[in-house]
């Protein structure tokens, strides 16, 4: 078993066992576009798991911003994952 599968079977199984998600209809998944909110918005959605990607668009950074905006929204749609 790779790594990643092993992570999302230890993650989902910590999940199940603390009852974590009782009770929540979907998951909002605060997303930067950055590796470890992609790694985990991959991970939570390999799990199956009802959720949206959310990114605040905050324009410090001005054009940067916006192409990080982009990009989220364009990832989000090539894998059919709600954004917000």
């Amino acid at each position: 078993m790779d790594d990643a599968n092993q992570l999302a079977r230890r993650v989902g199984t910590y999940l199940a066992e603390h009852q974590c998600l009782a009770g929540i209809d979907r998951l909002l998944v605060g997303f930067s576009g950055g590796a470890d909110s992609t790694a985990l918005l991959l991970l939570l959605r390999q799990l199956g798991l009802p959720l949206v990607a959310h990114h605040i668009h905050h324009g410090l950074r001005g054009p940067d911003a916006d192409a990080d905006a982009a990009w989220c929204r364009q990832f989000c749609a090539t894998r059919d994952i709600p954004f917000a």
